[in-house]
C-alpha cells in the first residue's frame, strides 16, 4: 500500500497537471508486500517520454500490461519488483528483474488432468532464469499457464 500525507503533496505541479492527477515529495511504502517499478515510453507527438510507474500488487501489474499493451502509444519497457528483506542482519530493498508476466489457472495435482475443474487465476512472475519470482508463489497450488502478459 502506498500512503500520502497532504502537506507532501505539491500543489502548484499537481495543478498544472491536470485534474484526477497530483504530485507527491514523499510517500510512504508499506512493508506487506512486493510492489513493481514499470518503467514506460508514452507516445507524445512525435517523440517517446519515459516514466516510472509504482504499482502496490502484481494482479494490478499484470491488468496495467494488458491495458498498456492494447493502446499503441503506451510501451512497458521493463518491469523490477521491490521487496522487503527483514529477516537478515541488515534488512534492505531487493530489487528483482521482472522477465515475463504469465496468466494461468490454479490446479490441485491430485486430480486427473481429463477430469480437473477450472482454478482460480493465476498470476506467474518469473525473473531472468526462468523461475518464479516473489514469495506468494511458495504456498500456491501448482499452475497452469496460458496467456503471456509480459512481454507482449
Amino acid at each position: 500500500m502506498l500512503s500520502t500525507i497532504d502537506n507532501k503533496e505539491l500543489p502548484g505541479i499537481s495543478q498544472l497537471l491536470g485534474p484526477g492527477i497530483h504530485n507527491w515529495k514523499e510517500v510512504v511504502l508499506e512493508l506487506s508486500g512486493p510492489y513493481y517499478l514499470v518503467n514506460m515510453s508514452l507516445r507524445e507527438s512525435s517523440s517517446w517520454l519515459e516514466q516510472t510507474i509504482l504499482l502496490g500488487g502484481e494482479f494490478d501489474l499484470a491488468c496495467f500490461c494488458v491495458d498498456a499493451s492494447q493502446e499503441p502509444h503506451r510501451r512497458v519497457v521493463s518491469i523490477t519488483q521491490l521487496s522487503w528483506r527483514s529477516g537478515e542482519e541488515q534488512p534492505a530493498w531487493n530489487l528483482t528483474k521482472i522477465a515475463e508476466i504469465w496468466e494461468g489457472e490454479e490446479y490441485n495435482p491430485d486430480d486427473d488432468p481429463e477430469e480437473r475443474e477450472t482454478g482460480h487465476t493465476a498470476i506467474v512472475l518469473k525473473g531472468e532464469n526462468g523461475e518464479p519470482v516473489g514469495m506468494e508463489r511458495q504456498s500456491r497450488k501448482p499452475v497452469e499457464l496460458h496467456t503471456r502478459i509480459f512481454p507482449y
